[in-house]
């Protein structure tokens, strides 16, 4: 091999090696960056580090698809023990972004930015029913004019299959008229509590459509009775009213009565800065005021009966009242009717271009509602 193949090789060697350094270099760089997503933990409807459940809280959520269009990004998520807390470390670049459900105020715009708005949410008060039973608040559901239509409904056809099945058997057993009447009554009963229908459809298989059109009118019944009991909307019992706008002799008998709101947050300052301007500072009723660290803490506490009434927001009141509480024995009693916008809030130390692509994903998931979907699983 002459002098200048030798030289050639050793160009080429090098030149390869080179480049493969370069392009480890080049991979190195498009590793994805790694930001500090902080949240407020054990917050459901809004956000929860538990992987263990089915829901991780539609802010979190929210996040995640926002985050899929920051293509060298990836997440380390940070729990936190209060959203005030969560504003400190915002402020003070200790994680890049808060994604729980932070209401935008005066104060907090102070200390750090806020994304653009992905929902709205209003104050409100869950209270425990003293005025009525169990069977009156049954009564008024049942009151209803589509739960009533239904209850009709399945009286009326539970009531034809009973008296067809009954004649049927006549025919074939020879019942006599006196027990004719005795047979209808107890098929209808039996129909409809539902007790009867598999019975009756392994006597003979022309009473099986019937069985079907009884079982799907009490399906429809106890599902409207389901969703009454447990619905998130409102009912006549909801006074919408600002907490502003509450009169000093109500508030006052409100937290006599004992009221919670959850420590270090936005709605426990806006109730101290009502009780103050009302003048309701004296200890005796402020030792009526919970003001436990967590939902859960304050949750478990109206249900031993701690207090009697719990504020937060509207969705998490909703939130609760279907999934944590008997709404027999509580109820939404107050809700104002003034909204607020809830966004992310950027950390000190995010990058203009990551905030500028944040913003972009929650207004195109806003627009073609997404985001309306994701909120509508946490009702």
């Amino acid at each position: 091999m002459g002098r200048t193949q030798i030289l050639v090789f050793f160009i080429s060697f090098f030149t390869v090696l080179g480049s493969g350094d370069a392009y480890a270099v080049s991979e190195n760089r498009s590793e994805a960056r790694i930001i500090k997503v902080g949240l407020v933990d054990n917050y459901l409807p809004c956000s929860t580090l538990s992987e263990s459940g089915a829901k991780s809280g539609f802010a979190l959520d929210i996040w995640r698809e926002v985050q899929e269009d920051l293509t060298d990004i990836t997440y380390k998520k940070i729990g936190i023990d209060s959203f005030d807390k969560a504003v400190e470390y915002a402020a003070e670049g200790k994680v890049d972004l808060i994604v729980s459900c932070h209401t935008i105020t005066k104060e907090r715009l102070e200390k750090v930015d806020f994304s653009v708005p992905y929902t709205s949410n209003s104050v409100g008060i869950i209270s425990a029913i003293k005025d009525r039973s169990y069977l009156s608040r049954l009564i008024s559901v049942l009151g209803k004019q589509h739960v009533l239509r239904s209850l009709i409904l399945l009286l009326g056809i539970t009531g034809i299959v009973a008296v067809m099945t009954t004649l049927l058997e006549r025919s074939k057993n020879n019942i006599k008229k006196g027990e004719q009447v005795q047979k209808i009554l107890k098929n209808w009963t039996l129909l409809f509590i539902g007790q009867a229908l598999e019975s009756l459809a392994e006597k003979r298989f022309v009473y099986v459509p019937l069985i079907l059109i009884a079982g799907c009118a009490q399906i429809l019944l106890v599902s409207i009775l389901v969703a009454e009991l447990t619905t998130s909307s409102l009912d006549e019992t909801t006074r919408l009213e600002a907490l502003d706008d509450i009169n000093k002799r109500e508030l006052r008998e409100i937290i006599f009565e004992g009221l919670a709101v959850v420590d270090n947050t936005e709605n426990e300052r806006r109730l101290g800065n009502k009780m103050k301007a009302d003048g309701l500072t004296n200890k005796a009723l402020i030792s009526k005021l919970f003001l436990p660290e967590t939902l859960p803490k304050m949750i478990d506490g109206l249900k031993l009966g701690k207090y009697r009434h719990i504020m937060a927001s509207s969705a998490v009141l909703s939130y609760v009242l279907a999934n944590d509480l008997n709404p027999l024995k509580y109820e939404i009693s107050i809700l104002s009717e003034y909204t607020t916008p809830e966004a992310f809030i950027f950390g000190k130390n995010l990058s203009k271009e990551d905030r500028k692509t944040i913003n972009q994903g929650i207004a195109e998931m806003e627009y073609d509602g997404r985001i309306k979907k994701i909120l509508r699983r946490y009702k």
